[in-house]
């Protein structure tokens, strides 16, 4: 497959950040895909989805050399997450034109404590993907490492006179300070490209966090289900990883051969920090820089493979994953290149005294949401309103919350902060938190309704504005108050209430092929309230309710002779859709599940009216209504 350049759909996204770690190695096109060609790979925070009403997206990663598989490692804040995002977590490609295919749900091949890989195979060649989960869930995922794959087995070269060894589970030689596969609870390798002579090493890192809240022994095991089920690859891609507290995982039996440099596999034994240690490319996950546990096991672990292997320790032999010829990568990150002379003197038996990270510019993440504390005592409660208007700042820095889960995430320097949270008609509110290196801290803030410019019980006008995901109003549209009949939006999208001061009030939205929405408001004086729409989830096995709006003054059905139709009605539905009517003959119709519906109709100077309609799994049924002038 050769590169192509992909028309994308015009439309905003929020930055991601695109691997620049071991797993973005973009390799020069080839004419079978290579397993230890990494295809396109991208890494995200929660921060960095595009977050509407109903689903949280991420931004489209580019795969310019074709792709068939979608694939991630999910690291999630508690392990009660995965029974949420299971069956939640969608996935999508585009094609060589930038035409998306349909989303596709992202199986879960493995899951543990803290972490998930699922994975989707698209039917089709693909050129760039997408994923998505419901914005509800947003605050269950901590990071995410996503790819666009051909999961096509690995291309090795293996010698004829060597039988196939995928039941052999442990290296030819280990190193007594190596936790072995099965202590580590590998899974059985399916490799068979043997490959005992090694004459160069290679350093990575995993360009993931180093464990999350869970255990660096369900890390690795996470980074191995990743290479397996998602890139198709026969074992884990390192031979070694070194975690942040010290301790050498055995990876890839050393007598195969490797998939973590492209091109350079042959005799290079590939060892791997986990961790993301690039600066710039790996904020999302705080500020880390290899431990003195991880770098000084690390040195040995090299000084061991060069006695075993009888290999000189230099700069020729040794190189970061990046420094190999045609590798376009920034792994193992600046932080580990840095620490190269490091690993040579301990490697070479030197055993230099290790300097401590610099802990001035280590950092941490703070997460949480905003809502309003006068209605709920926390967020999570049933009836709780988010404040997706708010903002959060600390240290200097200030982010807007995002989408209808009012979700917030600031990456801070390890130490004591105070937060604080606005948002219009609120009293702000703060709270001191501690941050520490390399951890999330949850630290949700609740605002009151500002009491200091309003008294609660002064009335006042509120102005309801139904918009779209982008902020555009949706002139043909509708609001309903407290299950109430609606009330018909101006040309700005926009329906007005005079209000009792202190009254919590409802509103549901409705637009033209949307989905309608439901706010609480507390009303506190004039105010503007606008609720976003997203375009309606569209239903299988359905029937067909359909009719026309007339006027039922001049005739008492809409065919008799002289009946005058309202083409600028409006026809709502409690199933939470809506409809405007067609304008020549004022034609209406939804593809609804079977059930019994009650429809609304609205036209400018007429009454309301409303009909309840059944309909069956494939049938018709008519629900004219008709409406007489006010």
């Amino acid at each position: 497959m050769k590169p192509h350049r992909v028309a994308w759909p015009a439309s905003p996204v929020i930055a991601l950040v695109v691997a620049l770690g071991c797993a973005v190695d973009h390799p020069l096109p080839v004419a079978l895909p290579s397993a230890d060609e990494p295809s396109a790979e991208a890494v995200f925070s929660p921060g960095s989805m595009n977050t509407s009403l109903d689903f949280a997206t991420s931004v489209i990663l580019e795969s310019p050399d074709g792709a068939t598989r979608i694939g991630m490692l999910v690291d999630l804040r508690s392990a009660e997450a995965i029974d949420r995002l299971s069956t939640t977590i969608e996935v999508r490609g585009f094609e060589i034109n930038g035409t998306p295919t349909e989303w596709l749900p992202a199986d879960v091949t493995w899951s543990e404590e803290n972490f998930l890989v699922a994975r989707a195979d698209v039917g089709k060649e693909i050129f760039g993907a997408q994923m998505r989960l419901p914005s509800s869930h947003l605050p269950d995922i901590t990071n995410v490492t996503f790819a666009a794959v051909v999961p096509a087995g690995e291309y090795e070269q293996i010698q004829s006179n060597k039988p196939q060894y995928g039941s052999v589970e442990s290296s030819l030689t280990i190193p007594n300070f190596v936790k072995t596969r099965a202590e580590w609870g590998a899974r059985k390798s399916n490799c068979s490209g043997w490959n005992t002579a090694k004459y160069r090493m290679a350093i990575h890192h995993t360009f993931t966090p180093p464990k999350s809240s869970g255990s660096f022994s369900a890390r690795i095991r996470g980074i191995q289900a990743y290479h397996m089920d998602t890139r198709g690859w026969c074992d884990i891609g390192y031979h070694f990883l070194v975690t942040d507290d010290g301790q050498v995982y055995e990876g890839r039996p050393l007598h195969f051969n490797g998939a973590h440099v492209g091109g350079h596999n042959s005799g290079n034994i590939g060892i791997s920090f986990v961790g993301c240690y690039e600066t710039g490319a790996c904020d999302s996950m705080g500020t880390m820089y290899p431990s003195n546990a991880s770098l000084r096991s690390t040195g040995e672990l090299m000084h061991s493979m060069a006695e075993d292997f009888e290999i000189r320790i230099d700069t020729s032999t040794v190189k970061g994953h990046g420094q190999h010829s045609g590798a376009y990568t920034a792994c193992p990150g600046d932080r580990i290149l840095k620490s190269m002379d490091t690993l040579f003197a301990i490697a070479t038996g030197n055993s230099p005294d290790v300097a401590e990270p610099p802990s001035s510019e280590q950092t941490g993440r703070a997460v949480g949401v905003v809502w309003d504390s006068s209605i709920t005592n926390g967020p999570a409660d049933p009836g709780a309103l988010r404040l997706p208007a708010a903002n959060v700042a600390a240290n200097g820095q200030t982010i807007g919350a995002k989408g209808t889960s009012a979700y917030w995430e600031l990456i801070l320097p390890v130490g004591t902060h105070t937060l604080t949270a606005t948002a219009p008609g609120y009293g702000a509110a703060a709270r001191t938190i501690d941050i520490k290196p390399g951890q999330e801290t949850w630290a949700s803030l609740g605002l009151t309704p500002d009491t200091t410019v309003r008294n609660t019980s002064q009335d006042g006008t509120v102005a309801v504005q139904v918009i779209d995901a982008s902020g555009q109003s949706i002139p043909a549209s509708a609001v309903q108050i407290q299950g109430e009949l609606a009330q018909l939006s101006n040309a700005s999208g926009t329906s007005t209430f005079p209000l009792q001061g202190g009254d919590k009030v409802t509103f549901t939205a409705y637009g033209a092929n949307m989905q309608a929405r439901t706010v609480t408001h507390q009303v506190n004086g004039d105010a503007l309230v606008q609720i976003a729409l997203e375009p309606e989830v569209q239903e299988s096995w359905t029937g067909t309710i359909q009719g026309v709006i007339w006027d039922e003054s001049v005739t008492t059905s809409p065919s008799a002779e002289g009946n005058v139709r309202l083409g600028d009605a409006l026809v709502l539905c409690d199933c939470g859709k809506a409809r405007t009517v067609r304008s020549t003959d004022a034609f209406w119709s939804f593809e609804l599940p079977g059930g019994s519906y009650t429809f609304t109709a609205l036209a400018a100077g007429y009454t309301p009216d409303s009909k309840q309609v059944s309909i069956s799994w494939g049938g018709t049924e008519w629900g004219s209504i008709g409406l007489t002038p006010q």
